[in-house]
């Protein structure tokens, strides 16, 4: 009786995760963007209170939420109970519109909506010299900004995590992330989104040939063997990934760190310079808007070595 309950129990899931990301975000995408956005706002509320998201779903990551909050604790001790919630619930909106902005890509409607460029006169130096720039960012606020980079003649490419070929995502999921992959492809002025598995070379060949990169540095090293690179982030010094410094000091490439979030109607692209610790720069970013890091569980998993003063 017991197993038969649990089949039912699994199936009621199987086809849940089917109809949110094959139907519910396209559905969303259709309607005009404010009301999409609206709805995805819910949807993320939703999620807070399941303490759930795609990760739960595939992994039986259940100890997400508890991540979430350790981690707003540990930034903001002087908050209470309460506006950690807060923050916490934030965060789940901010991956449910994430997600919500993913299927606006595949609709081809993301970059109908009004941007604004703040440092943009540090990127117009380097592209006039014709400098290879490796972009940085985290999973902050709308990881797509790079669809606002059209001012730059050279293609990008981007180092992606495949989920696609982990056997326990859902199909749905699968499905929906090589959509977006294939939508974003045309963003890319003839570059590609490229799996971190086996294209570390043809990454390196490009950038050398005067393409950019995209890269997301707020990842921890992805296995036993991987360097860890000790930088000083969000007041501790944090062992973090090493690979995009590495590519960028082989292929002479420019680092630039950067940001885009969504603001009173409109996107904001916000650059630093080639001078600013990406780190430091994606630290301030954090602690000015915490809920718009919605990879915020990753701060547990760094290693750590002493404080920073």
């Amino acid at each position: 009786m017991k197993k038969g309950l649990q089949i039912i129990k699994n199936k009621i899931k199987y086809l849940y995760i089917w109809f949110d990301y094959a139907v519910l975000l396209f559905c969303f995408s259709l309607l005009p963007q404010s009301l999409g956005r609206y709805l995805a706002k819910i949807r993320g509320v939703l999620y807070f209170y399941r303490k759930r998201d795609w990760r739960s779903f595939t992994f039986k990551d259940y100890g997400l939420h508890e991540r979430v909050y350790n981690t707003y604790q540990e930034l903001f001790p002087h908050y209470n109970h309460k506006e950690i919630l807060s923050l916490v619930k934030q965060r789940y909106i901010s991956q449910s519109i994430e997600e919500f902005e993913a299927a606006l890509c595949m609709r081809d409607k993301y970059r109908k909506i009004t941007v604004h460029y703040k440092g943009i006169e540090n990127i117009q130096k380097l592209i006039d010299e014709d400098q290879s720039i490796m972009f940085v960012s985290g999973h902050f606020g709308t990881i797509y900004g790079f669809l606002f980079f059209d001012f730059i003649p050279s293609s990008l490419y981007a180092m992606t995590a495949d989920i696609t070929k982990m056997k326990m995502v859902h199909p749905a999921i699968v499905r929906f992330n090589l959509q977006k992959y294939k939508s974003l492809k045309k963003y890319m002025n003839g570059g590609e989104f490229l799996p971190f598995e086996g294209n570390r070379k043809k990454f390196i060949k490009a950038l050398k040939n005067g393409s950019n990169a995209i890269v997301i540095i707020d990842l921890p090293p992805s296995g036993v063997n991987e360097e860890v690179l000790w930088v000083d982030f969000l007041g501790k010094k944090r062992g973090v990934a090493s690979g995009s410094e590495k590519i960028a000091k082989t292929t002479g490439s420019v680092i630039v760190p950067y940001v885009c979030y969504f603001e009173n109607g409109s996107y904001v692209v916000e650059f630093g310079s080639p001078d600013d610790n990406p780190y430091d720069f994606l630290g301030r970013e954090i602690k000015k808007r915490p809920q718009l890091w919605w990879a915020s569980d990753l701060l547990g998993t760094y290693r750590k070595m002493e404080s920073v003063d």
